[in-house]
């Protein structure tokens, strides 16, 4: 009977052990596929943002601004200035996007900084600007002022860095899903705009 009632608990303590680690087996695979998703995302975002670095604004640009005035984009970059571009998105991720440029930007000061999104009229603009709590200037560019706008395909919400010869450089394409990259992002070029 104790024989019996010994194997019979050996037995248990065995198949309780065995869906232990076929559990943790499960989730150490789980992890590794994961881990390997990951790096081919990134790795695909990195060539990604390799690619697009290509692309430049007309200086002769007009935009017009949330109170209807237009100007020339060549009367307002004076710096170089670091540009979040909002096109046609998921309203959760220029949400995301708009909160992490106002925690990296906005204690530093709103002069460096502006927004170009692409609507039909200032009120537009504005109610954009309202709906987003957007902080910094905003401003409407036709869309056809943006040559080479593979960017644009890819990706309506991106960042840049535009200088006052209107060169463009360090295009950033935020992924929600690595939104420490954008912390990082923002984070150095805030220093590569203040250097220079």
């Amino acid at each position: 009977m104790k024989a019996n009632l010994v194997f019979k608990f050996t037995w248990i303590v065995t198949l309780v052990t065995l869906v232990i680690f076929i559990i943790i087996s499960i989730n150490y695979y789980n992890e590794i596929k994961t881990i390997k998703n990951d790096k081919l995302r990134i790795s695909n975002l990195l060539k990604l943002q390799i690619k697009l670095n290509s692309l430049y604004i007309k200086s002769n640009s007009l935009i017009v601004n949330d109170v209807g005035k237009i100007d020339s984009i060549k009367n307002l970059i004076e710096s170089k200035t670091l540009v979040l571009r909002i096109g046609d998105h998921c309203e959760q991720c220029i949400e995301k996007e708009v909160e992490n440029l106002n925690k990296s930007f906005i204690l530093r000061g709103k002069k460096n900084v502006m927004i170009l999104v692409t609507v039909d009229n200032y009120r537009q603009i504005k109610a954009v600007k309202e709906k987003y709590q957007i902080l910094f200037p905003i401003y409407s560019i036709d869309s056809k002022s943006l040559i080479n706008n593979l960017v644009e395909n890819v990706n309506p919400l991106y960042y840049f860095v535009i200088d006052e010869n209107y060169s463009i450089s360090n295009i950033f394409v935020p992924e929600k899903s690595y939104n420490n990259f954008t912390t990082f992002y923002l984070k150095n070029i805030y220093s590569y705009i203040k250097t220079y």
